[in-house]
C-alpha cells in the first residue's frame, strides 16, 4: 500500500514538474488533474479551470472571454454543447489565442476514456510558418513579373 502511494506521489509531483502545460480530463468531461502551467497558458479562462471543471463550462469561459480568436463570442449554446466531444479524439490541434500566441494541444485518449491534453507554445513556428508564405508570394510574383517580361 505504502509502495503504491509513493509511487503516486512521485507521479503527480513529475508532473507538476513538468515544463509543458498538462491537463487530463476524465471519462464524463471533468478535468481530474492539470499542472500550473496549463491554467497559466489560459490567462482569460483560467478561473474555469479548476479540479471538476466540465469541459463545457471551460468553453464557456473561453467564448465569453474571447480567449480564441478563431471562436466567435456570439456562437450557440449548441456549439458551447457540442464542442467538447471533440476533447475525446485523439488528435492535434493549433489555437490562436488573444494575444498573438498561438498553443498546439496534442490529445491522446487512455483506455479508461480519459484524455491527456498536452499544450506546446508553437508561436514562434507559426510566424516562421507565415513568413514562409510571404516569402513564396514574392517569389512568385517575381516569378510571374520575370515570365511577363
Amino acid at each position: 500500500m505504502q509502495d503504491a502511494l509513493d509511487s503516486r506521489n512521485l507521479l503527480s509531483q513529475a508532473i507538476t514538474e513538468m515544463s509543458e502545460p498538462l491537463a487530463m480530463f476524465n471519462a464524463e468531461g471533468r478535468l481530474a488533474f492539470y499542472n500550473d502551467r496549463y491554467r497559466a497558458a489560459f490567462p482569460r479562462s483560467a478561473y474555469a479551470r479548476q479540479p471538476s471543471a466540465h469541459i463545457t463550462d471551460i468553453v464557456r469561459a473561453v467564448v465569453r472571454n474571447a480567449e480564441r480568436t478563431d471562436v466567435s463570442p456570439d456562437v450557440s449554446e449548441e456549439w458551447i454543447q457540442a464542442s467538447p466531444a471533440q476533447l475525446f479524439l485523439t488528435r492535434d490541434t493549433e489555437i490562436p489565442l488573444f494575444d498573438g500566441r498561438w498553443l498546439g494541444l496534442r490529445t491522446r485518449l487512455a483506455s479508461d476514456g480519459s484524455a491527456l491534453v498536452v499544450v506546446s507554445d508553437i508561436t514562434s513556428m507559426k510566424r516562421s510558418e507565415e513568413q514562409l508564405k510571404q516569402v513564396a508570394v514574392k517569389d512568385r510574383a517575381a516569378l510571374d513579373e520575370y515570365l511577363r517580361a
